[in-house]
């Protein structure tokens, strides 16, 4: 679903009642997404979290010079990934178009300045890594295999980021860092919680563990594996860290029958635990 799409999506879920929304589009993937149950927990969280950061978008066109269009996206994702190698404050727009291999001026079509910039590219990142999480845990019912899968995906993509992120986030572009935080620490524990009440139900997590604060330990502690002054690049990587932490993570949540579960997991897809 393109971005024009999604906007109108939003609009619709947002006034229309479910049931009632199917014939504004003829992509029948698109309709199961309108026709979700008015109560269910996707349906919820577009309409108290993900649709207020479109507000501005949907109504106050002015916030924007232009619509962002597939290019926008583009060229948003690429931009997220040059913060992520170089860091933040040391790249100029300069500096940014000539690495995207555009004009500044076409970049200040979708954007009104480097802050501006910043913030649509970190609520680009989180909207897709949440859409990812998502994804993941609706198709995986194991929870070790889900915990493993959420690790492996964000190692991949924050693997290399450059240390100072947290740092520029905070101290300069303070509204990308308010997104990029609650993505950290509210939504991460809140997948994790789910994570540890279905390990539970399935017997492969111990019984006794209290799952909102071992949520909210973990998202505390992945906020540290970017931290370069409590782990200096040059001595940790990012994975290095991670992997660490997953290790602590998982060898103190699981049972018994989680433990050979990993045992045997860890044997026969050669993962380094």
């Amino acid at each position: 679903m393109n971005l024009k799409v999604f906007y109108q999506f939003a609009w619709l879920i947002r006034t229309k009642p479910a049931g009632h929304l199917s014939t504004s589009f003829p992509c029948q993937k698109t309709k199961s997404l309108l026709d979700m149950e008015a109560n269910s927990p996707r349906r919820k969280h577009f309409l108290h979290e993900t649709f207020p950061r479109l507000k501005m978008f949907l109504h106050s066109p002015s916030e924007m010079k232009n619509t962002v269009d597939d290019r926008g996206v583009e060229l948003l994702g690429k931009t997220v990934l040059l913060f992520m190698r170089f860091g933040i404050k040391s790249m100029t727009m300069d500096d940014i178009a000539r690495q995207l291999g555009v004009s500044k001026k076409t970049l200040y079509l979708y954007v009104n300045d480097k802050n501006d910039l910043v913030t649509q590219s970190v609520q680009l990142l989180v909207d897709q890594e949440k859409s990812d999480a998502n994804s993941m845990c609706e198709s995986i019912d194991n929870a070790i295999d889900m915990l493993f899968a959420l690790t492996k995906e964000m190692s991949q993509k924050f693997g290399q980021v450059h240390p100072s992120i947290n740092y520029d986030l905070q101290k300069y572009h303070p509204e990308a860092w308010a997104v990029f935080h609650e993505f950290q620490h509210k939504f991460i524990a809140e997948c994790v919680e789910d994570n540890l009440r279905k390990g539970i139900q399935q017997g492969l997590y111990r019984d006794n563990l209290d799952p909102f604060l071992i949520a909210a330990f973990y998202a505390i502690k992945v906020h540290l594996c970017a931290d370069g002054e409590t782990f200096p690049p040059e001595r940790y990587s990012f994975r290095q860290i991670h992997l660490e932490m997953m290790r602590y993570h998982i060898r103190g949540i699981a049972s018994d029958k989680g433990l050979a579960y990993l045992k045997e997991k860890v044997k026969q897809e050669n993962i380094l635990l």
